[in-house]
């Protein structure tokens, strides 16, 4: 019906640009929607090795939005990939993101604590929204969140030897102790011990 394919074409041209930012071959996508336009694409910078600013060119009927982050990425083998992504201006500054989902590769119903983005290849629900994490039906994600807290340790490691650990740094994270997600769990599992 024409009310389903104007709803489609309304959540189509309003994805969250920065899915770009964990897709490795894509650098730019262009939407043309009846009288919508929409372009969004990514330019990378790697100074080190799984250390990446990554900065997300969004455009909207002209309208130009751009967004730099400070990415980190770690692989253990298939299907065992996470990375964490940090806001921050062109000064390096770090700044809070607001309404942070889990990624698998695109942004899914999966909110967390902290005030970062992390992707994973995590397994997910049929409809892409959840992330199940149950040691019978989905081992697997707890594989990946094994991946993560080693990619938290290492770039936590990286940022204090960079100098780049900041009040503002810290200002990313929540300190309630007890998360009610796994992976935000993890993230303040490492962030205890570096402390």
């Amino acid at each position: 019906s024409a009310d389903f394919r104007k709803l489609l074409q309304n959540r189509i041209c309003a994805l969250n640009p920065t899915f770009l930012l964990f897709l490795k071959q894509i650098q730019q996508i262009e939407i043309i929607a009846e009288n919508q336009t929409v372009v969004i694409s990514s330019e990378a910078e790697t100074p080190e090795k799984n250390i990446q600013y990554k900065t997300i060119i969004s455009s909207k009927n002209g309208k130009r939005n751009v967004s730099r982050y400070l990415l980190f990425h770690r692989s253990s083998g298939r299907n065992r990939e996470a990375a964490i992504a940090l806001q921050v201006d062109e000064p390096g500054n770090f700044i809070p993101i607001k309404k942070t989902q889990v990624s698998v590769y695109f942004p899914t119903q999966f909110h967390i604590a902290h005030s970062i983005i992390v992707h994973g290849s995590f397994t997910t629900t049929p409809n892409r929204e959840n992330i199940p994490f149950s040691e019978e039906w989905t081992p697997e994600n707890n594989a990946v969140l094994s991946v993560l807290s080693d990619l938290m340790r290492i770039s936590l490691r990286s940022l204090l030897s960079r100098k780049l650990i900041t009040a503002e740094f810290w200002t990313l994270f929540s300190w309630n102790s007890t998360s009610a997600d796994p992976v935000s769990a993890v993230i303040s599992e490492c962030l205890n011990k570096f402390i």
